[in-house]
């Protein structure tokens, strides 16, 4: 004999067409049973649990908590999938870098040199077996403001795209970037792709009205400037 919150349950469940559920409940009911329910079901929780209150003898004596599950039941919606949602970011200043006065001007390759081997190459997590790419930041006087590590690459090669080159000095607000990369063979002869990505990124800095105002690769105790070598 079926309780009036067991046909409640039963009815809401095949109007959902949860027919085969039903169907279980309703024949282990029937023989005094608790149903049992497959994890693989997409029953929600709480009706999980409602099946099984509705076996107990406490359901069965008790109207009003009868009546309060049913309501529960006929209030039961699907969950409907979060909407997208949008973020205000916030940009910050990821370590203190501290130098002597004189190395904050960065008006010439040895100045960016230095800077480098105190303040990038002592980084925790920059490696010498790889190429790094890094860009400083240099306000109108040309001192350094800062740098922004670009990209981590193997031994022989790094990406820079131009997105990234850019993405913190448009947030800084910089007036030029020097683009300083190292060569772990210690050679700092420029390559090919060198050559093609400082032209990119020196055209994308036109657009941008950020001056690139060197690139400078470093080998073993040597370096090689591009504004130097007559290359930007």
């Amino acid at each position: 004999m079926l309780t009036e919150l067991q046909r409640v349950v039963l009815a809401q469940l095949r109007q959902r067409n949860l027919r085969l559920i039903a169907d279980q409940a309703e024949d282990c009911w029937s023989k005094g049973q608790r149903s049992y329910f497959d994890a693989r079901t997409r029953c929600p929780h709480w009706l999980r649990q409602l099946f099984h209150e509705a076996n107990d003898e406490t359901i069965k004596a008790s109207p009003k908590l009868a009546e309060a599950s049913a309501a529960e039941l006929f209030a039961w919606r699907p969950r409907r999938r979060r909407a997208a949602r949008a973020y205000e970011w916030k940009v910050v200043a990821v370590r203190q870098c501290p130098s002597p006065d004189e190395l904050l001007h960065c008006d010439t390759p040895a100045q960016a040199v230095e800077y480098w081997r105190g303040n990038i190459a002592t980084a925790p997590h920059f490696t010498a077996e790889c190429e790094c790419f890094a860009a400083l930041l240099l306000n109108t006087k040309f001192r350094v403001r800062g740098h922004h590590l670009v990209s981590i690459g193997s031994i022989n090669e790094t990406m820079a795209a131009p997105r990234e080159v850019f993405r913190a000095a448009v947030i800084a607000g910089a007036y030029a970037v020097v683009l300083v990369h190292n060569h772990p063979s210690g050679d700092p002869t420029p390559s090919d792709g060198d050559r093609q990505i400082t032209k990119v990124i020196a055209d994308a800095g036109r657009i941008l009205r950020i001056t690139v105002t060197d690139h400078i690769i470093i080998g073993h105790n040597r370096h090689c400037s591009f504004r130097e070598a007559g290359l930007l």
